[in-house]
């Protein structure tokens, strides 16, 4: 999002200034200096159908958009629809496995974890049998935790 001459990722709440670099990384400690080695790369985009399309292939074999039928008709035509749409898998799986963006872009508004965990648990009534069932998989995730080491 837009966010005071610059843009914020509404995933992990990185912020970045107009030239690309990271000027804000809200889940790291205020002394961490690895925001000063992050910076953004530009991809060749295009508005069509009412969507933005990226490339991020090499600029010398970048192909033409495709011509999916909802950019073919009007506008006041356009419905919204599923399609099988091929993806990086890498970064599918980084999205789905990142448990850095939940303090971000599923923050609750809470001024203790007992409020908190309240919160995120009535937002879980609707499609869960046990309220609290998507909380406790987070806490109880069994997949291997990541750590970040040191090296030359």
């Amino acid at each position: 999002r837009n966010e005071g001459c610059g843009i914020r990722c509404a995933f992990h709440g990185w912020k970045f200034d107009l030239e690309g670099n990271c000027v804000d990384l809200p889940t790291s400690p205020p002394e961490s200096s690895y925001k000063e080695t992050i910076k953004l790369l530009a991809y060749p985009t295009r508005e069509w159908a009412d969507m933005i399309w990226v490339y991020m292939g090499p600029r010398e074999a970048m192909p033409e958009l495709p011509q999916i039928e909802m950019g073919l008709v009007p506008a006041s035509s356009r419905y919204v629809s599923k399609k099988w749409q091929d993806c990086n898998w890498v970064q599918s799986l980084e999205g789905a496995i990142d448990t850095s963006h939940f303090s971000f872009l599923h923050m609750v508004l809470a001024t203790d974890e007992a409020t908190a965990r309240s919160a995120m648990a009535k937002a879980a009534i609707a499609d869960q049998s046990k309220p609290d069932s998507r909380i406790r998989w987070v806490q109880d995730d069994p997949r291997p935790k990541f750590q970040v080491l040191g090296h030359e």
